[in-house]
């Protein structure tokens, strides 16, 4: 294996066999025992069902230091790879290399013995990664005190929660310093500052060369860990690529109808793009996709439309009921924009044509985000019940008003209406990457992070006794 990768894995393959229930054996048995035959029926049943795959044929690799998310529907064979990588699981074909100590965080519980205390366990953990008492002794306290649960380290681990438990598990991995970390949905537990604190760890880790390998539903937590993305459906891999573009297509097949899967599955392997982690190959990026930016002076500059300028990373959601269509922006003169300055007011914009009645109330929303898909904020509307209602055929145009106080860049915007269908809430419609526009440069020596909140800073020099608040 080359030397810069950290993980490769050739023609991987998982199956279980379909194995006969105990009831279907023990009737075979005494129906053999009387004399009667199943002509084959058994053995014709076990060939047309086949053996079932968790896995088939799947080949990538990971460099040292990349992090790679798996994403896919429940089912899809994201844990299995995982359990396969941390050397739990044997593949029944194909081939897996790793370079670098691997530290997993599985199924909660795994890899602790849950009449052990948790201290006890921290050894024992030590122990199976190959480390030396005298070196669990040194990084003990240091494992105790990321884990913040206090005297509970001298209980036995039965005696814990589910977030206590995640808090030992990550606090074990993180300070045995593997090369190589597997985390299973492990940040689904928890309380939130604890999920803060990891994620900022395991982000350090990543800035030190550690290999992460991410699975999660939590689309912002991808984007903000990952590099790139796997995306499975049924042990297939459908798509290797850019966070931003796998999240779309994946939210987009959970959201399909069972009888347009396919297509969708097939679109999404159709794609299968050459991606960055800063956009993938098919999105306009902020340097490349204007021709004809301009660059005017501050104190002259209006936002302006450049129609070389659009979004090429649009992903249309499967319609049910509901069509969204001329999506666009809207300056304050009610002009036709991509191009937006600094704190001025702009109407986002789009219609919804309903092909069918709903039967229910519905509402429709709008989301802001980065190029590499973090959501920065957007809106909803509020409920639309039928004593207003709308017919068929009915067209209606929502405008959400805002002011921007984005910083210089490049963004997206989403568009959608949702409705409620089989007595649950869903989109009738949806369009991620709708559009795409910019903020033009400005300066921004007083503006930090994406979005500027602050309007002023006043610094008062020797203020009066009694102004100063403790």
């Amino acid at each position: 294996m080359e030397n810069n990768l950290a993980i490769k894995a050739v023609n991987l393959c998982k199956s279980y066999e379909n194995r006969p229930s105990i009831t279907k054996l023990i009737r075979a048995g005494v129906g053999r025992s009387l004399g009667f035959s199943n002509h084959g029926g058994d053995s014709k049943q076990q060939k047309a069902s086949g053996d079932g795959f968790a896995l088939s044929n799947l080949d990538f690799q990971v460099k040292k230091g990349e992090a790679l998310g798996i994403i896919g529907r429940n089912g899809s064979g994201k844990s299995t790879l995982l359990q396969m990588l941390a050397g739990t699981l044997t593949p029944s074909s194909g081939k897996i290399e790793i370079q670098g100590r691997v530290g997993a965080l599985l199924e909660l519980g795994s890899g602790f013995n849950f009449d052990f205390t948790g201290r006890e366990n921290v050894f024992l953990n030590g122990a199976i990664n190959g480390l030396a008492r005298r070196e669990v002794i040194e990084k003990f306290d240091a494992i105790a005190a990321f884990a913040e649960i206090g005297h509970f380290i001298e209980k036995p681990v039965r005696t814990y929660s589910t977030g206590m438990m995640l808090r030992l598990a990550f606090a074990i991995q993180t300070v045995l310093e593997p090369e190589v970390l597997i985390i299973d949905e492990a940040l689904a537990v928890g309380d939130e500052a604890f999920q803060r604190k990891c994620i900022a760890h395991i982000l350090k880790m990543k800035a030190q060369g550690v290999t992460i390998l991410f699975v999660s539903h939590a689309p912002n937590q991808v984007i903000e860990l990952c590099d790139r993305v796997l995306l499975l459906n049924q042990g297939n891999l459908l798509l290797d690529s850019a966070p931003n573009l796998g999240l779309k297509y994946y939210h987009k097949l959970i959201y399909a109808e069972t009888d347009n899967e396919q297509k969708i599955i097939d679109e999404i392997k159709a794609k299968n793009p050459k991606a960055t982690k800063n956009g993938d190959s098919e999105e306009a990026t902020d340097e490349g996709c204007s021709k004809n930016k301009k660059s005017n002076p501050e104190d002259s500059i209006e936002p302006y439309w450049d129609v070389n300028f659009q979004s090429k990373s649009k992903v249309n959601y499967q319609t049910r009921g509901a069509e969204i269509h001329g999506v666009k922006i809207l300056s304050d003169q009610n002009e036709k924009v991509n191009h937006l300055v600094w704190g001025r007011h702009y109407t986002y914009s789009y219609s919804v044509t309903f092909q069918q009645r709903p039967k229910e109330s519905v509402r429709f929303g709008m989301m802001i985000k980065s190029l590499n898909g973090v959501e920065l904020g957007g809106g909803v509307s509020k409920e639309h019940s039928l004593s207003k209602g709308f017919d068929k055929e009915q067209i209606v145009e929502v405008r959400f008003g805002f002011k921007c106080q984005l910083v210089s860049g490049s963004y997206f915007c989403n568009a959608g209406v949702e409705g409620i269908r089989n007595g649950e809430r869903t989109y009738l419609h949806r369009i991620e990457d709708a559009m795409i526009f910019r903020v033009m440069e400005r300066n921004e020596s007083d503006v930090t992070g994406w979005v500027g909140f602050v309007e002023n800073c006043e610094i008062v020099e020797n203020p009066a006794p009694g102004a100063m608040v403790e």
